[in-house]
């Protein structure tokens, strides 16, 4: 792919330098400016700016104001922070970026250095294209009638994402996701459905289709002797539902799933509170042997009692973490600690949003147990992975050494 890019710093050495060494890294194209209004005027003039390199303290329109005014070019342009004040600051500069849907590649200190910029190129060229502009029509509230039509006429279905032990990079689970092909639902987060659906109390329709969806893609893995886990996201209001373990149970029952091979992800903000009935379904669920996880650990609002109260038995750690390890000390503590706590408790912990094999290495050095991310695979159709894991199989023995 190729890289059009932006430096934007009001000081005209570093612009000058910056410039020089991403040229020499093969950027096809380089645009340099003084400010973050100027910069603003550039990427409307030429749509092809793909990078946009940009530091902090600058007149006129500083870098933090900057990239809270990139909305509108999120699905076009990845983000590259640099700058001479310290690591917290320009790692919260990197999560306000993120909090604004961006592609951040990193933190640049100054001055800069041309080895981490061309790792952060590397890894600019490894990632996937952005995702088109969402239409406006995506913009409006998802319709009940819409799901119920798309669930009917079978405009929802899954794919999966492959999920490996870091220790010898072998198949051990899948991460089931939602897909719509409704034509108002199929441009919108998956998430806007399963709210609306919560709300409209049809959450139990949904979670009956995807599960038939589930069975289907067991069976059609079993001719290839592929038993991955299934890892299925659970919301905060399946979970208060008492009745749900003992659905649950009956429906994978129906496609001779056993509960020891499905993991139930929980975000933090749907892990139970003491005393409430969410509690209690996940104790029912424990028991019936289903594996509950914490998904997105780090940034959600759960607080330690919870994860102790509840028979939790995997950790995951949230991609917002691991996609700075490479470039953050504070971001590699945070990872570092997480997996040696959840390993404390009893927990075993995934790393998702695993892109490089720099991300993966560290992961594995860490002690983590299992890798997910675009590094190992994209999500697929389900019919996919028995083709994806014959091939995953060739080269990861030389990652796994």
């Amino acid at each position: 792919m190729a890289i059009h890019a932006l430096v934007v710093d009001d000081d005209p050495v570093t612009r000058g330098l910056v410039a020089e060494q991403l040229i020499s890294l093969q950027v096809s194209t380089v645009r340099t400016v003084e400010s973050g209004r100027a910069a603003l005027d550039v990427l409307r003039q030429h749509p092809q700016i793909n990078l946009l390199v940009t530091d902090l303290r600058m007149p006129d329109l500083d870098g933090i104001a900057l990239i809270a005014a990139l909305d509108k070019y999120r699905n076009r342009v990845r983000v590259i922070i640099m700058s001479a004040l310290g690591d917290k600051i320009m790692q919260a500069a990197s999560r306000i970026g993120v909090g604004h849907d961006l592609s951040v590649l990193g933190v640049l200190r100054k001055p800069v250095s041309r080895r981490v910029l061309s790792q952060m190129l590397d890894q600019f060229r490894q990632l996937p294209n952005l995702a088109p502009p969402t239409t406006h029509k995506a913009q409006a509230a998802v319709r009940v009638e819409d799901i119920r039509e798309a669930l009917a006429q079978g405009g929802h279905h899954i794919v999966v994402q492959p999920e490996v032990r870091a220790r010898d990079m072998t198949l051990v689970a899948v991460e089931v996701l939602s897909r719509w092909s409704h034509p108002n639902l199929s441009g919108r987060s998956p998430a806007d459905a399963i709210i609306a659906a919560e709300k409209a109390g049809i959450i139990g329709e949904l979670n009956e289709n995807l599960i038939t969806e589930v069975g289907r893609a067991w069976h059609q893995w079993a001719p290839h002797k592929l038993s991955p886990r299934l890892s299925i996201n659970v919301s905060a209001v399946t979970m208060s539902d008492t009745g749900f373990p003992e659905w649950l149970s009956r429906a994978i029952s129906a496609h001779h799933i056993s509960p020891r091979d499905v993991i139930l992800e929980l975000t933090e903000t749907a892990v139970p509170a003491p005393g409430t009935s969410n509690l209690e379904v996940a104790c029912r669920l424990g028991l019936l042997g289903f594996d509950l996880s914490v998904d997105d650990f780090g940034t959600g609002f759960a607080n330690l009692q919870q994860l102790q109260d509840t028979p939790f038995r995997w950790l995951k750690i949230d991609q917002a973490f691991v996609r700075q390890i490479e470039r953050s000390e504070d971001a590699q503590a945070i990872v570092k600690s997480s997996i040696r706590m959840a390993h404390d408790l009893g927990l075993k912990t995934v790393g998702e949003g695993v892109e490089t094999p720099r991300q993966c290495q560290l992961l594995r050095d860490m002690g983590c147990d299992v890798l997910q991310g675009y590094f190992i695979a994209k999500p697929m159709l389900p019919d996919a992975l028995p083709a994806w894991h014959a091939q995953f199989r060739k080269h990861s023995r030389s990652i796994a050494a």
